[in-house]
């Protein structure tokens, strides 16, 4: 997935975005998207991008599945209000 761009404060990822599995979210996708307060990645996701939530400065929580295995680097930068996160057991890469 891309940069995004809306309102919404809560994000579900979608599993498939114009019929493609999505398996990764890009660099940068949600990075200074402060109306943001929670998201949640779906099954089948395996990489989070470098920055790709940074600078979200109402992010608050963040559910990451059993399939994601690499985090980029500074993946949650400056996302000050984060209390909530969890990571499942694939994770194997952060930075």
């Amino acid at each position: 997935m891309g940069c995004y761009s809306d309102n919404s404060t809560t994000i579900n990822i979608p599993q498939y975005y114009n019929d493609e599995e999505v398996k990764g979210i890009g660099d940068f996708a949600f990075c200074h998207y402060c109306e943001l307060t929670s998201i949640t990645i779906p099954d089948g996701v395996i990489s989070v991008g470098g920055s790709a939530f940074s600078y979200c400065s109402g992010l608050t929580s963040i559910t990451i599945p059993d399939s994601v295995t690499s985090i980029g680097s500074q993946a949650f930068y400056n996302c000050s209000e984060l209390t909530s996160v969890i990571i499942g057991n694939g994770v194997t890469s952060i930075g």
